[in-house]
């Protein structure tokens, strides 16, 4: 897992450890305006929730851009 998991995974007791959730809107992590625009993902370790978001919105969008994802 990532940094992330590990430390959710070895240190944080369910129901006794708080752990703090810090969240900021981002002007550049978005998907272009024109659908046709082909669009390429790199996930290098962090997480895939985001990428699997932007495919989601595409199909739901019916955009006729191609789209990569390379993960891992």
């Amino acid at each position: 897992g990532g940094l992330c998991t590990q430390y959710m995974a070895d240190e944080v007791v369910v129901n006794e450890t708080d752990v703090g959730v810090f969240m900021s809107p981002t002007k550049s992590f978005l998907l272009p305006e024109d659908t046709s625009t082909d669009i390429i993902m790199v996930g290098p370790g962090t997480g895939i929730a985001p990428f699997r978001a932007f495919m989601e919105q595409r199909v739901h969008d019916k955009a006729p851009g191609r789209n990569w994802l390379f993960f891992g």
